[in-house]
Order: C-alpha cells, then sequence, then structure tokens
C-alpha cells in the first residue's frame, strides 16, 4: 500500500484539487474511501473522449463504467442516516446488488505531466432507478446519502449528528429555470429538491437529478 501511495505522489502534483479538497493525500483518501464502500468493484474503461486545454496544462476526459457491489457495510459510508432514519426497506433494495455506474473523469496535468485538477461524476441516479425502479426510493436514500456532487465522501471515522434537510416533492409542474428548486426530470412525474443548503446539480443522459448537499455536521 506505502509504495501504491508514494508512487500517487509522484504523479499528483501536491496541490493538485478535487472539488472542495486540495493536496494528493486528500486525494488518496478519497480513492480509499471508495475503494472501502464497495463489497468489490472494477472499473471499465469505456474511450478517452477528448484532449482539451492549453498545451501546458491538457485536460483528459475519460469515459468509464464502475460496476459494483453494495453490501451493508457500504451504508455506513455512503448512507449513515438511512438505519438512522429507520429506513432498512431501502437498504433491502440494493444491499447485494451489483451496480453499473456511468462514470466521467477528468484529469488536468501539469506541464511536467502530474494531475493538478482530477474531477469526477459517478452517475448515481441512472443506476439507482435501475435497480430500485421508483424515483421516490432513489430520491429518498438520495436524501439519506453523505454523497456530495463531486463524488467525495466525508472519512468513516466522521459522526453525524445533525438531522437530513432536504425536502422532497413530487409536482407535475415544471420545474425549470427556477434556481431557487432542485429538479429531477422523469416520466410522467418530476421531482424538486431543495433546502436552506449550498445547492448542487448531477445529470446523465436521461435524467437531471438535482439537490443541494444538506447533511449537518456538528
Amino acid at each position: 500500500m506505502e509504495y501504491k501511495k508514494n508512487f500517487l505522489r509522484r504523479v499528483v502534483h501536491p496541490d493538485a484539487a478535487y472539488g472542495d479538497l486540495v493536496g494528493v493525500d486528500a486525494i488518496i483518501e478519497q480513492w480509499q474511501i471508495h475503494t472501502m464502500a464497495y463489497a468489490q468493484f472494477e472499473i471499465e474503461v469505456d474511450a478517452i473522449e477528448s484532449i482539451t486545454g492549453s498545451e501546458e496544462y491538457p485536460i483528459v476526459v475519460i469515459r468509464t463504467k464502475l460496476h459494483a457491489w453494495i453490501s451493508r457495510e457500504t451504508f455506513p459510508i455512503m448512507f449513515p442516516f438511512v438505519q438512522r432514519h429507520r429506513r432498512e426497506d431501502l437498504m433491502e433494495m440494493v444491499v447485494d446488488r451489483d451496480f453499473t455506474f456511468n462514470c466521467v473523469t477528468r484529469f488536468q496535468f501539469t506541464e511536467d505531466g502530474r494531475i493538478i485538477n482530477y474531477g469526477l461524476e459517478i452517475d448515481f441516479a441512472e443506476a439507482l432507478i435501475r435497480i430500485m425502479g421508483d424515483v421516490r426510493h432513489v430520491a429518498e436514500l438520495t436524501r439519506l446519502s453523505v454523497i456530495s456532487p463531486d463524488a467525495t465522501l466525508p472519512a468513516p471515522e466522521a459522526t453525524f449528528h445533525g438531522e437530513v434537510s432536504r425536502k422532497v416533492e413530487f409536482t407535475d409542474r415544471s420545474c425549470d429555470g427556477l434556481d431557487d428548486e432542485r429538479v429531477y426530470n422523469s416520466k410522467p412525474s418530476r421531482l424538486c429538491v431543495w433546502d436552506s443548503d449550498d445547492r448542487h446539480d448531477y445529470e446523465s443522459p436521461n435524467h437531471r437529478f438535482v439537490h443541494r448537499d444538506t447533511t449537518s455536521q456538528l
């Protein structure tokens, strides 16, 4: 493990950014947490989508598929509020199931070839809908999660004392264009989720799942 960490420290810039996190050790920690979250997982590279940016700081976009097995041990890491709110019914829908998450990874490199910016998008909503079948269940499970839009996760030893403050409501009217509402487009209904904290968007080819990050940590 130490050999792998030392290798990553050579290829990732010390001040590399990943969402709101800065530093190679923070990125390594996130990779470790994601590894712990799944009973087993495999990453399949679909394609290198594009190479953009300047010659000095090129950006490489890679599309991948994350094949992951969710177990009961996944929940304290990704969905710690499920048991607190006694929603074991949601757990039973996804536990011991094999998921395939569509992912987009962006790397920006420095002139000397080290990663300076790292971005990861994981389409949780699309994969959960395929397994759970009902957008209401997906909305509730997401409401009880601690997954950020950047796909970062808090340290497993973090203790969450606050209550979940995401508000979830179905509506038939369009929420498009309203900056203060969170929207999930899904025929025939549309899910608006909002609260009083920071707003974030999740998008997938067939759905748009938008909400604010609302978990209180004390």
